[in-house]
């Protein structure tokens, strides 16, 4: 709705030399955990590696957390040990009252937990980021530029034709 958008405005020209750089990154992927599970069986997809994309913002000197078709998130892993835990069988006293539940044995395993931000994980965590895209956003923005570069195109082929 144009009552809840502002700043309105075609692409600028870093705009779109960076809309060019992306309309050649598109590529086929299959992504690695699929693979891991299905193997030869995991499909193919067709898409964009969000690195490319920040680079092609970076190569306009444009900022690609600026442009809501871009995801980058951040957050911080640590493992916990935890230990095998023995089994103990249920005792009740002469009432037949459980005076000690039962525990059921467990092995011994690492837990990840994580955090959002540096300051709640715990030294030793591990930063990890996530980037991704935005599909609709990137493909409106790949839009614009189309449709501001075929009317280029069109304008200049009139000129020529007139």
């Amino acid at each position: 709705d144009r009552n809840e958008k502002q700043d309105i405005a075609s692409l600028t020209s870093a705009e779109m030399l960076v809309a060019k750089r992306i309309s050649a990154l598109f590529k086929t992927f299959r992504w690695k955990d699929k693979v891991a599970a299905k193997g030869a069986n995991a499909r193919t997809h067709t898409g964009i590696i969000a690195q490319d994309v920040q680079s092609a913002f970076t190569a306009e000197s444009l900022d690609s957390g600026n442009y809501s078709l871009f995801i980058s998130t951040t957050w911080w892993e640590h493992d916990v040990e935890v230990p095998a835990v023995e089994a103990v069988a249920e005792v009740t006293d002469e009432d037949g009252n459980v005076t000690t539940e039962a525990v059921e044995a467990k092995d011994a395993y690492t837990r990840t937990d994580t955090y959002d931000t540096a300051e709640e994980a715990p030294e030793g965590a591990t930063s990890k980021t996530r980037m991704g895209i935005r599909y609709p956003e990137l493909l409106s923005f790949v839009a614009a530029y189309n449709e501001q570069r075929f009317a280029s195109i069109e304008t200049r082929l009139t000129a020529l034709e007139g």
